[in-house]
């Protein structure tokens, strides 16, 4: 791409192992604020990481273009009906083998169980972790729409996938004894 990734750490980055950060993005991390990458995470072209509580991703997750994973409101919100003040920043919490799909946005208290989707364009805001893995998330904002399905990046499998849909066509490929852990 043409366009510059920014990196502004004033907090702590951890690395948990090799992953991938395309271009265009954009992360900020402030003080005291940590981000947390589990290994082999990607975060694709054009997406805003802001940080400045501490943002978990967990294992393998992809944030894909242009998402945004943002732990602030960045200005404070004043709940009159209920006379306070709501907080400014909350921790955010994805899974392993989670997949936020492109233009998707998740907010500070957004909490996601492992191996869960994200559907694109969808705002993740609230703690979901209570739900079982493999669920998809979606709408504005979010809701459980199913469970039992997971990304597939699993290098030898698709290799076998492919070569399925080029003898059957549009025949489902059979999962057999498959399991998430093998995707």
């Amino acid at each position: 791409m043409s366009v510059q990734s920014e990196i502004l750490n004033q907090g702590t980055i951890i690395f948990n192992g090799g992953g991938m950060i395309g271009t265009g993005n954009k992360l900020r991390i402030g003080f005291g604020a940590v981000l947390e990458l589990g290994r082999g995470v990607k975060i694709t072209d054009a997406c805003n990481i802001s940080c400045l509580k501490k943002i978990v991703i967990g294992d393998n997750s992809w944030i894909v273009h242009r998402s945004q994973v943002m732990d602030t409101n960045f200005h404070f919100i004043a709940d009159f009906n209920r006379g306070e003040i709501l907080p400014l920043k909350k921790e955010i919490f994805i899974g392993k083998h989670c997949w936020i799909c492109n233009s998707s946005t998740i907010m500070g208290g957004g909490k996601l169980p492992d191996y869960s989707i994200v559907a694109g364009g969808s705002l993740v805001n609230c703690d979901y972790s209570g739900y079982e893995k493999a669920t998809l998330f979606a709408g504005t904002p979010a809701k459980p729409i199913k469970s039992g399905y997971s990304r597939v990046d699993n290098p030898l499998l698709e290799k076998e996938i492919w070569n399925f849909y080029k003898i059957n066509g549009e025949i489902p490929f059979p999962l057999g004894d498959i399991g998430f852990e093998d995707l």
